[in-house]
């Protein structure tokens, strides 16, 4: 799991990037090692954070066949 240090600091890093192309690379090499915490990848969709947040949903799909609407439904509160 993340604590709030660790959220602010990747919100601090991504935010100023919202709107613009990243190489995925590097931030594909972190997800790779939290893949097997869903609990960390719903935490990280939840924070709303440019392309973090983006590829957690993407993993939390294709790792944990999570639906969509299951997936939105994380921002409306509803935990897993």
């Amino acid at each position: 799991m993340f604590d709030q240090s660790m959220i602010d600091s990747l919100r601090q890093a991504y935010e100023p990037l919202r709107g613009k192309k990243i190489a995925p690379g590097p931030l594909m090499k972190i997800f790779d090692r939290i893949d097997s915490n869903k609990n960390a990848l719903i935490q990280l969709y939840q924070a709303q954070i440019p392309f973090v947040s983006q590829l957690a949903a993407a993993r939390l799909i294709s790792k944990y066949s999570m639906k969509g609407a299951e997936i939105n439904k994380l921002l409306d509160g509803g935990k897993q």
